[in-house]
């Protein structure tokens, strides 16, 4: 029989095998994230050259709004060709300065990676630093005054590194928010 005390669809109460204890644990896991309005689902955009902007098919804006599973396939690039597209501000995104929509940024990384490919292609400790981040990180120190600058991939990773640093030694407490990022 299905298992009636969780949404995962898994044969319950069944042989108790190890496969439907686990998709038990996962589905009532996955049912309290719901609860609580904390379960993630993707949400899908056309990136526009914008910091704060993004496209997204008209007839997906509620479901967009609320939450729900979307998907943009087959639609076009830009306005027109058909399908009507609205114009969504973002104001949760990272990109705080405008960087990554800057054309003297865009030009510089597009050069770069004509040159240099795009990136290190694995985490700096597996596959090394490359000289490029290294001398970007020499020169956000040289700006910011400071000794030494040290690049990471993401919030997490910065908020990882740091927090493990600081509690290494013991005697430290770390109190954080239930609605701080995860990483936290």
């Amino acid at each position: 029989r299905v298992c009636g005390s969780c949404s995962a669809g898994h044969m319950g109460g069944g042989n108790g095998s190890r496969d439907d204890s686990w998709a038990h644990w996962v589905g009532q896991g996955l049912d309290g994230l719901r609860a609580k309005s904390l379960l993630r689902t993707p949400r899908a955009t056309i990136p526009m050259k914008s910091s704060t902007q993004v496209l997204i098919p008209f007839e997906q804006l509620d479901d967009w709004a609320v939450g729900r599973e979307t998907v943009v396939s087959g639609v076009p690039a830009r306005r027109g060709h058909g399908q009507q597209l609205c114009t969504l501000t973002l104001f949760s995104l990272n990109d705080y300065l405008g960087l990554g929509t800057h054309d003297d940024v865009c030009a510089a990384a597009a050069s770069v990676a004509a040159g240099a490919g795009m990136g290190p292609r694995s985490s700096a400790v597996v596959g090394g630093t490359t000289v490029l981040h290294r001398q970007l990180e020499e020169a956000l120190a040289d700006l910011k005054g400071t000794e030494e600058c040290l690049l990471l991939p993401t919030g997490f990773a910065a908020n990882m590194a740091v927090l493990t640093s600081l509690a290494a030694g013991g005697g430290v407490d770390v109190f954080s928010d239930e609605l701080n990022h995860a990483s936290v």
